[in-house]
């Protein structure tokens, strides 16, 4: 089986989200460089406000914040972001051959569900975990999303390849005992890949 991270290895969210959250973060935080944005990749909405809150003084509310990216994210995921080059193909041969496909998202799983519904993606994975499903106690870089995908995929980490792009998700994915391709994108820069078992573009 293989088990995909979501934003900028299914979609091509990630350069669009830093061209949208860039300016919001801007108007709370004046002096918010958008260099900043790389570290908030492959985090968890609550994990982001929280880094936010800690260390930029970031004043809105986890609700508020929340709200205002729900707005954002209908508007992204419904008429901006498009599938990864060669996605579809890359599943058409996973399913010819009988593999299993998973996502492990740090994303909502209402997000999920519109992308892959809006491009024809919706019925190519037997298994979608996302960060903020009740189940899931941390995001990545913790290993939840990873562990509970295992679980439903129901195959052992020696039969199953996770795909990430990011240095949260890499390590999320190698501390569930995954064995992890790095996928280098122009849309996920300064991501340390180095912990995968090799990295693919």
């Amino acid at each position: 089986g293989v088990i995909f991270d979501f934003d900028g290895v299914i979609v091509d969210s990630e350069k669009h989200w830093g061209t949208i959250e860039n300016p919001y973060l801007r108007k709370y935080i004046p002096d918010w460089a958008d260099e900043e944005y790389n570290a908030l990749l492959g985090k968890s909405l609550s994990d982001v406000h929280d880094v936010l809150v800690s260390t930029r003084g970031f004043r809105l509310s986890k609700q508020q914040y929340f709200d205002d990216y729900e707005l954002m994210a209908q508007k992204l995921y419904r008429d901006i972001a498009k599938p990864i080059n060669d996605i579809h193909a890359l599943l058409n041969a996973l399913d010819r051959k009988g593999v299993k496909c998973a996502i492990a998202s740090s994303s909502k799983r209402s997000w999920i569900d519109l992308a892959l519904l809006t491009h024809g993606l919706n019925t190519r994975f037997d298994v979608i975990v996302s960060a903020h499903d009740p189940e899931i106690r941390s995001g990545k870089p913790a290993p939840d999303v990873y562990l509970s995908a295992i679980k439903s995929i129901g195959y052992s980490e020696d039969n199953l390849i996770a795909i990430e792009d990011s240095t949260s998700g890499v390590t999320a994915a190698k501390a569930a005992q995954l064995f992890c391709l790095g996928f280098c994108s122009n849309d996920s820069v300064n991501q340390d890949l180095s912990i995968a078992y090799a990295t693919i573009n």
